[in-house]
């Protein structure tokens, strides 16, 4: 028994129970919309428990030392895979998993107590384990983000895949299949990259978490908590600067400035659980009548602003009217008819404007639309 391969394994045992409690606390604490932690955290509980079992390989019968340790690495690995869905929104597929692991338990007893056959388990065990690597790099591409998480992890798990592609290499052409802690070149390199690979792909799912957790905090100060729209102080930010933007190219940008018509009475008529329905239903009747690059935030109670980028006018004149068309269909339990005033201004190619003066030419458009009589759209140049 080589004592430098029973280290790795004895330093990837104790790594891997901290990683666990780490991961069980971050399930915890973190908010129930980051997914696939509690996943995670028994993976690395069942990794480290495979751990301990390979390391007492001939002090405890081959049912605990080769049998479950295997199966529980390969169970490891696919909750790892099924805690990356869970964490990216995609469906779950338990029962798979479940079937994989006993015919793998069956697999494994077979070439172990029936008809011993090292040769064999590890033909099983290696691609096995590179297979769900595998599964878990395309899962990963599928996503759009390419952060510094999103490559540890890739990263990680391509380790994993070629010590496993290289241990069923010398297995197949070399017949070499050493036993576990046999000092072979290739048995210590799969020993300790696999050992590594799994370490650095617990401390790369701890990442991918923290991000997710950033984009959410992220998202809740420049967003709305009622309906989703930006926030007034996100708004400004990003009409300041496309304002830079429009400066520097010759744009023009046009800023639609709206108010729900008699929104108080329906608070006081329906109540304010129905007048934030009425928010929200609004917000999602706009979203519908805007492009990608548009911007929509709410300046205040019943107000919101429509940042247009490259829109001259016309455009956005015919915008403020398919918004204003939409918002009759504002109707939370068929009773609350709801109607917007608009007030549309377009930015100065000729004499750029600054915010301030932007904001308050839709303003003023505004209030001229409520003047006549609501429900209606007005321009001011």
């Amino acid at each position: 028994m080589t004592p430098d391969l029973l280290t790795v394994v004895v330093f990837a045992c104790v790594m891997g129970a901290l990683m666990s409690l780490v991961l069980f606390y971050l399930y915890r604490s973190y908010p129930a919309s980051i997914q696939g932690l509690g996943a995670w955290a028994s993976a690395s509980v069942l990794h480290t428990a495979a751990g301990v079992l390979f390391a007492t390989r001939g002090q405890l019968p081959d049912a605990l030392s080769v049998i479950a340790a295997n199966v529980l690495l390969v169970a490891g690995n696919l909750l790892f895979h099924h805690g990356l869905r869970l964490h990216f929104g995609r469906r779950a597929r338990p029962q798979a998993a479940v079937l994989l692991v006993v015919l793998l338990l069956l697999a494994m007893s077979w070439y172990t107590l029936v008809q011993p056959d090292h040769r064999v388990r590890v033909m099983l065990m290696t691609p096995l384990l590179a297979g769900i690597a595998l599964a878990n790099v395309w899962l990963l591409f599928r996503q759009p983000q390419r952060s510094f998480a999103f490559w540890f992890v890739t990263a990680s798990l391509f380790t994993v895949i070629v010590a496993s592609v290289l241990r069923l290499f010398t297995a197949l052409v070399y017949g070499d299949a050493s036993g576990l802690f046999e000092g072979t070149p290739s048995q210590s390199f799969y020993v300790q990259a696999n050992a590594m690979g799994l370490l650095s792909l617990t401390v790369g799912l701890i990442l991918l978490a923290s991000e997710s957790l950033h984009r959410e905090l992220t998202h809740l100060v420049s967003h709305d908590s009622l309906t989703g729209a930006l926030t007034r102080r996100a708004l400004i930010r990003d009409c300041e600067r496309e304002l830079q933007r429009c400066r520097r190219h010759g744009y023009v940008m046009s800023v639609l400035m709206m108010d729900l018509d008699h929104f108080k009475r329906i608070n006081d008529r329906h109540g304010h659980l129905v007048g934030d329905e009425v928010l929200q239903d609004f917000v999602a009747q706009v979203g519908r009548a805007l492009r990608s690059s548009d911007r929509l935030g709410r300046f205040g109670g019943e107000e919101f602003v429509v940042l247009l980028p490259e829109t001259p006018p016309q455009q956005a004149l015919v915008v403020a009217e398919r918004i204003r068309s939409r918002t009759h269909l504002v109707q939370p339990g068929g009773e609350t008819h709801c109607s917007v005033s608009i007030g549309v201004t377009t930015s100065h190619a000729d004499a750029p404007d600054d915010m301030n003066a932007l904001l308050w030419r839709a303003d003023k458009a505004l209030y001229q639309a409520k003047a006549e009589g609501r429900d209606r759209v007005v321009f001011q140049a």
